[in-house]
């Protein structure tokens, strides 16, 4: 991506699909560093600028290993007031397959709102809590999974995370059947292989993903 055109074409596709494929990313920190701060500044997070993960990695919530664990798709982040707009996954060395699984979240609301008006409508207006917690760090927040702008027509963010959604103890008690019902119907349509476009990730492939449109799962 050391081109005008290389950038220009990543980002065009990042707007048109959600993601873009890089090849041939140098496989060091330095690298991915140098290839973010082409498209974008870098914002740290708890675990700095640069979070590896691997065999020997432990889960952020559950203290599991990630490595042959598979995770549902989600959105990184819901538990800020604004999320990370963009993010970027490298693959550095690998002894075996590793695919992405990306889901657009943005046209799973759309059928799911052609499907189920209500469960549409309840993920649109019912604020979800979502929480981190660690030795260090505790945030808290709440919001709907799917958040629109201030005329309430346009979907912004799909804010589905369920390995960070807390306990609905601030749900009112007459809307919590709604919610879980909403839940399942968003979860049968994202987890559908009809839903999923998977990608072979190789030593020096970046992928660059719309945190606000796209779900992610490691499979």
């Amino acid at each position: 991506m050391r081109s005008e055109e290389a950038l220009g074409a990543a980002l065009r596709s990042v707007v048109a699909n959600g993601f873009a494929v890089l090849k041939n990313v140098p496989r060091t920190d330095e690298g991915l560093v140098q290839a973010a701060e082409r498209i974008c500044p870098l914002r740290p997070g708890f675990f700095g600028r640069i979070f590896n993960f691997g065999r020997h990695m432990l889960h952020p919530i559950r203290s599991e290993p990630l490595e042959g664990e598979r995770m549902a798709h989600h959105a990184d982040q819901t538990y800020l007031t604004e999320p990370a707009g963009l993010k970027l996954v490298q693959c550095v060395e690998t002894n075996a397959k590793f695919t992405m699984s990306l889901v657009d979240g943005f046209d799973a609301a759309r059928r799911l709102r052609e499907r189920n008006e209500e469960a549409y409508r309840t993920l649109s207006t019912v604020p979800v809590e979502s929480e981190f917690v660690d030795g260090e760090h505790h945030y808290v927040t709440r919001d709907a999974i799917l958040k629109h702008d201030a005329s309430g027509r346009n979907l912004l963010q799909v804010r589905y995370n369920d390995y960070y959604r807390s306990p609905a103890a601030t749900v009112p008690v007459s809307r919590l059947d709604q919610l879980y019902d909403a839940l399942f119907d968003w979860t049968q349509l994202v987890e559908s292989s009809k839903s999923q476009c998977r990608i072979q990730l190789t030593p020096g492939t970046l992928l660059l993903l719309d945190n606000w449109q796209i779900g992610r799962a490691h499979v």
